[in-house]
C-alpha cells in the first residue's frame, strides 16, 4: 500500500512539473505554440568543436550533439580500458614481493582510490588548473609549446616525403632489438634465471627509434598565441 501511494505521488508531482513547463512555454513562445518539439536542432550552432569528429560553426545543433556523443563515447572507451590496466597493475604491484613497488602501489589506493572523487575534483581545480596563467599569459614550455588554464598546447612533428629516412632507423632499431634481446636471453639462461630478454630487445628498438626521429626531425614552428586563443601553428615536419 506505501509503496501505492509513493507511486501515486510521484506521478502526480510529475504531472504537475510538466504541466507548468507546457504553460511556460505557451506564454513565453508563440510561434511553436509552447508544444515540445526538436525543430531548435536544426538551428546554426555558430560554434566549432576542436575535438572529435569535424565539426563547423555553420553547422546545427544535432549535428554538434552527435559530435558530443561521439566524443563522451570516445573518452568513455579509452578510459574504461586505461583504468582496467591500471587497476590490474596496481593490484599486481600491491601483492608484489618487492618492497618498493609494493609500498607505491599503497601509496596510489590509498591516495587515488580512497580519496572521495569530489576532494579530487576540487583539488585539481582549484590547486592546479586554476593556478595556470590564463591565455593571455601564456606560458612557453621551452620553445615548443604553450601552457595554460585551458590546456597543454605542443607542436606535433609528422613524417612526410623527406624524413623517410627515419625508416632507416626503425630498422636499425628492429634489427638492434633482435640482437639485445637475444643475447640477454642468453645471459639469463647461463645464470639459471627465468626470462626472455623480449623486453630488453623493446626498449633498444624504442630508444633507436626516438634518436632517429630526433635526428631526422628538422624545424617546427610554436602554435600562435592570439591573446584570445591559441591557434595550430605549422607542425613539426620531418
Amino acid at each position: 500500500m506505501a509503496q501505492a501511494i509513493f507511486l501515486l505521488i510521484v506521478l502526480i508531482v510529475g504531472w504537475f512539473l510538466y504541466n507548468n513547463m507546457v504553460t511556460r512555454l505557451a506564454a513565453g513562445n508563440t510561434s511553436s505554440g509552447g508544444a515540445l518539439n526538436w525543430d531548435f536542432l536544426n538551428g546554426t550552432a555558430g560554434f566549432g568543436i576542436s575535438e572529435g569528429p569535424t565539426f563547423r560553426p555553420e553547422e546545427s545543433y544535432g549535428r554538434a550533439y552527435l559530435v558530443g556523443v561521439a566524443n563522451t563515447l570516445r573518452v568513455g572507451i579509452v578510459g574504461v580500458i586505461l583504468a582496467t590496466i591500471l587497476g590490474l597493475f596496481a593490484g599486481i604491484a600491491r601483492v608484489s614481493n618487492n618492497w618498493l613497488l609494493s609500498r607505491l602501489a599503497l601509496v596510489y589506493v590509498e591516495i587515488f582510490r580512497s580519496t572521495p572523487l569530489l576532494v579530487q575534483l576540487l583539488f585539481w581545480y582549484v590547486g592546479v588548473i586554476a593556478a595556470l596563467p590564463a591565455i593571455q599569459d601564456a606560458a612557453d614550455l621551452a620553445g615548443v609549446g604553450y601552457l595554460t588554464n585551458r590546456g597543454m598546447y605542443l607542436t606535433w612533428p609528422y613524417i612526410t616525403a623527406s624524413g623517410q629516412q627515419w625508416n632507416w632507423w626503425l630498422l636499425a632499431g628492429v634489427v638492434l632489438g633482435v640482437l639485445v634481446g637475444w643475447i640477454r636471453k642468453r645471459q639469463l639462461e647461463r645464470s639459471g634465471r627465468l626470462g626472455s630478454g623480449w623486453l630488453a630487445g623493446i626498449v633498444t628498438f624504442a630508444a633507436v627509434a626516438l634518436v632517429g626521429f630526433f635526428v631526422v626531425y628538422s624545424t617546427a614552428s610554436l602554435p600562435a598565441n592570439t591573446a584570445y586563443e591559441i591557434r595550430r601553428g605549422d607542425r613539426g615536419t620531418l
